[in-house]
């Protein structure tokens, strides 16, 4: 059979498939006002121990720093009084370090991991080798979901200003993009697949801390940005980043010169959505995991929380319950398997070869 074939056309079914799961989904799961304070389970948060520390795969600043630091707020109000909630960063090899520690913390409840899509691709390229064992990880929550923009300078850029210039320039020249990211992940799949589809020449280039990447674009070190519009909601509002196209998921009805999603369905491309949610690890005790959950969906509908979504370009559905998110998780790990082999290469790259 040709792979290629197959892939092509299989790639946009599970895709799309992907969307209707999240939408599915996420009706089923709709949250209701929260009517009570979560009581707490016993033993849980006392005078004994009255601090939970969120475990961070980026750096300060970033959109995972924001999160965190919202849904700290938000979370305080239905926890128990006195009760601290601490942030740690834990920065390396591309957020797969802030998971290794993780694992390695008592299993009680007292630390939660926020993590990104990146968790997908990491537990098809990983776990094999036990870098990642999805058996230990227990999804609380997927609070936030959105999609990708690729931006370029908004203020000097003269080579090109819309897709159709840019297209017609990084055919015939090399450009850089700042990403953050890894071999395999989301962010990679769509600079590969760019460059197949449309004939470009774009080079990865990965800058994991925050501002740095920022300020690649606007120092002229990069030529492009690949990022979640709310992440840099400021550059967007002071016209120093300008959106070129929106990643699959996402129509581009909006953008002058942009191809329509059908376009890029069509092409095959990825239809990946990013995604920001909260872990505990999976021996954590029932009662302190039903806790924990209740807390955490109380705190995503409180107004303050829901202002910093829509505030930061979030799907006003993002809510996954722990099901709901396991379930989705599970689905996009299945669709990275369609698409690359265990070295997160593109697998109609590699039947090319």
């Amino acid at each position: 059979m040709n792979t290629h074939i197959f892939f092509t056309c299989a790639r946009p079914l599970l895709g799309i498939g992907l969307l209707f799961l999240a939408l599915l989904t996420n009706a089923a799961n709709d949250p209701s006002a929260c009517t009570k304070t979560p009581t707490s389970p016993e033993g849980f948060l006392d005078q004994h121990q009255k601090t939970i520390t969120i475990i961070i795969p980026r750096g300060e600043g970033g959109g995972s720093h924001q999160l965190s630091a919202k849904m700290r707020e938000a979370m305080l109000p239905y926890l128990p009084e006195g009760t601290n909630i601490t942030l740690q960063h834990i920065t390396g090899d591309n957020g797969l370090e802030a998971i290794r520690q993780f694992y390695l913390l008592p299993e009680n409840g007292y630390t939660l991991l926020q993590h990104v899509d990146d968790v997908a691709p990491y537990i098809h390229m990983h776990e094999g080798h036990k870098t990642i064992d999805k058996s230990r990880l227990k999804p609380l929550a997927i609070v936030q979901r959105t999609y990708s923009q690729l931006f370029i300078r908004n203020y000097v850029e003269q080579r090109f200003t819309n897709w159709p210039e840019f297209v017609t320039y990084a055919s015939n020249n090399p450009v850089k993009v700042a990403v953050v990211g890894h071999k395999g992940s989301m962010e990679d799949l769509y600079i590969d697949e760019l460059n197949t589809q449309y004939g470009l020449r774009i080079e990865d280039q990965a800058i994991n801390n925050p501002s740095e990447r920022y300020m690649a674009i606007i120092q002229d070190k990069a030529d492009l940005l690949i990022e979640q519009p709310g992440d840099v909601s400021v550059f967007i509002d002071r016209k120093l980043f300008k959106p070129i196209i929106s990643l699959p998921v996402q129509p581009n009805d909006t953008i002058e010169g942009a191809p329509s999603l059908k376009e890029f369905i069509e092409k095959g491309m990825p239809t990946l959505e990013r995604f920001r949610g909260f872990f505990v690890h999976s021996g954590v005790e029932q009662p302190r995991y039903d806790y924990l959950h209740e807390v955490l969906s109380c705190a995503y509908r409180s107004k303050t929380y829901q202002a910093f979504n829509k505030a930061n370009k979030m799907a006003p559905d993002s809510y996954l319950d722990g099901a709901g998110a396991a379930k989705f998780i599970d689905s996009s790990i299945q669709y990275y398997i369609s698409l690359t082999d265990s070295n997160g290469s593109l697998l109609h790259h590699a039947d090319a070869h």
